[in-house]
């Protein structure tokens, strides 16, 4: 009996060495600071990119004879191709690793600025500016999707949801800024130049087909000198001018993102050499498995629908602000002001709520459903303000939207970081590429309807304020877990406890 217990107790000794010699040697780098920054710079970029043309779209329309269904398409290739490109970019992630991913997202992203480049003929720059849009949003998936990867790859324990936050705010600041830089390059027009059936005074002896010539014909402007002189005296027409400052602008976003491709190529390894915690190196579940296990969850769902149907549908809205707001007679530069500060206040919105949750003992769920209630509350005012049944002021209005912004952008990290607490080890990346797929699939429908010829935008608030309404009951409805950071916890306790 006693050699009996002698053995057991060998065999488990054996157990307990064979668990740690498998426990990875775990060290944090410095220099996760500037991969953390590079990935940010690239994110900020692709949204900046592919929010150029709503926050001018009065003075796009002009210059490019488009209408608001133009505007519609162009935002709404960034959900078409997040949609169709989540598969290839997620396996891509899995099988070739980060560095290959960065490389090709970033060369996506300085080509279709590249394309945008070319002619400012109307017809042709159609056609190459939605090919950029198209490139652009296939580049999108990674800064989505790759974020929680990033973190994990590089972060210990106790950064990675500050991490997540600052990868995923980072295509907000990219969006805010879109809102300012557009508008300060890009002045609206102040002489009301609008197609015959709506001509100004100035106009009036314009024939259509004369309209369209003056319009997209740059050469036959030039040279009709004693026409621009009758319009306009002795100033530069609109048209020209708001052309050139187009080509400013275009010029600007593809030298940034020129200069971010060679940053890349210089240097963004694959991994660090020794991780930063054990569950970093830990065996992933393979992609299919991982697929079968998350779609098969209900919890995924929940999750997923509260990412679409708060954060998704606000960044739709947001990206067509100035058309909506321009019904209540706000401008478009002011509309670019307050769209530039709903984003920046989600910006904002996620490290604050992923340090609260990373710091202080506050459960993920109970912020973002917090977040959900809030947001839901502020864009109710903003609807009843915009409906007329409150007193509209600009102040009101920037109120609201900032609010519902910081909710509505403020939760994506943590929704992110959810599913992976939830999931693993399903890998990262398969994680937020599915919810992503769900998410722009709602916000992609939203623009569609935008395209309806004629359609206006009377409907638009009450759709956003219905499907934010939805997110409070599906978000408590998550039966949430930790089991990342638990096997973490756990694979740190027993190296303490543990001695040879």
């Amino acid at each position: 009996r006693v050699h009996g217990e002698s053995l057991v107790e060998s065999s488990r000794s054996d157990d307990v060495k064979t668990l740690f010699a498998k426990t990875p040697e775990t060290k944090v780098y410095k220099r996760r600071w500037y991969i953390l920054a590079l990935f940010c710079s690239v994110g900020f970029v692709e949204f900046m990119n592919w929010n150029t043309w709503a926050p001018i779209e009065a003075s796009a329309k002009l210059v490019y004879t488009w209408e608001n269904s133009d505007i519609a398409l162009l935002e709404n290739w960034g959900f078409i191709t997040l949609l169709l490109g989540t598969t290839v970019t997620t396996w891509l992630l899995d099988s070739k690793g980060m560095r290959v991913t960065m490389v090709i997202t970033i060369a996506l992203v300085t080509a279709g600025a590249g394309l945008r480049c070319i002619t400012m003929e109307p017809t042709a720059a159609t056609w190459l500016i939605n090919i950029g849009q198209i490139l652009n949003g296939f580049a999108g998936v990674l800064p989505n999707a790759g974020a929680p990867l990033l973190s994990v790859l590089w972060f210990p324990s106790n950064q990675r949801r500050t991490a997540t936050a600052a990868a995923t705010t980072s295509m907000y600041g990219g969006l805010a800024l879109s809102f300012v830089v557009g508008p300060a390059i890009v002045k609206e027009s102040k002489t009301h130049i609008e197609p015959p059936n709506y001509l100004h005074p100035l106009t009036q002896g314009i024939t259509n087909q004369s309209y369209s010539s003056y319009q997209g014909n740059e050469q036959d402007t030039r040279n009709s000198k004693s026409d621009s002189t009758h319009l306009f005296g002795n100033q530069t027409d609109p048209i020209t001018e708001q052309r050139r400052q187009i080509q400013t602008l275009v010029y600007l976003e593809f030298g940034i993102s020129a200069l971010l491709l060679i940053l890349v190529l210089i240097y963004f390894p694959e991994k660090p050499p020794i991780p930063p915690t054990a569950s970093a190196s830990s065996i992933r579940t393979d992609f299919k498995k991982g697929s079968v296990t998350i779609l098969r969850d209900r919890n995924f769902w929940f999750l997923a629908l509260v990412y679409a149907v708060f954060s998704g549908l606000v960044i739709s809205y947001l990206s067509v602000l100035s058309v909506d707001l321009e019904t209540i007679g706000i401008s478009q530069e002011t509309a670019g002001w307050v769209g530039f500060y709903a984003t920046l206040a989600g910006a904002l919105g996620s490290i604050l709520f992923a340090r609260i949750t990373d710091v202080m003992d506050i459960g993920m769920q109970t912020v973002v459903l917090l977040a959900c209630v809030v947001g839901t509350v502020m864009f109710y005012a903003f609807t009843m303000v915009a409906k007329g049944y409150f007193p509209m002021t600009v102040a009101s209005v920037y109120a609201t939207i900032i609010a519902t912004g910081l909710c509505a952008n403020g939760i994506v990290p943590l929704l992110f970081e959810m599913a992976a607490e939830l999931f693993y080890p399903v890998s990262e990346e398969l994680i937020a590429g599915m919810m992503m797929v769900v998410q722009n699939g709602v916000a992609m429908l939203l623009l569609l309807v935008m395209m309806i010829p004629n359609i206006g935008v009377s409907w638009l608030d009450w759709t956003v304020l219905a499907g934010i309404t939805m997110s409070v009951p599906v978000i408590a409805a998550v039966n949430a877990t930790n089991k990342r950071s638990n096997f973490d916890k756990l694979k740190s306790q027993k190296s303490l406890n543990y001695i040879p």
